[in-house]
């Protein structure tokens, strides 16, 4: 009884890790994609998406601004059609 379900418990974290050790060993560079794979399916970088979503929004605006401020009144004094 005690050796089946030991068996169970193996084959349960073998059918979790199978796939991770395949990127390991077929792909180049496999050990760092197959953590990368580990760390997002498990929700490690839940935290880090929010952070980085806030800080595209702030630099998206930033960048925004700069454009209509300066790019916008130089592209209509060289722009050749006018």
């Amino acid at each position: 009884m005690v050796l089946a379900q030991k068996i169970l418990v193996l084959g349960r974290a073998a059918s979790k890790f199978a796939p991770y050790l395949l990127i390991e060993l077929l792909l180049p560079g496999g050990t760092l994609i197959a953590l990368i794979l580990y760390l997002s399916r498990n929700g490690y970088f839940r935290p880090v998406a929010h952070r980085v979503a806030r800080i595209s929004a702030a630099i998206q605006a930033v960048t925004t601004r700069v454009d209509d401020r300066l790019v916008a009144p130089l592209q209509q004094c060289f722009d050749w059609r006018m």
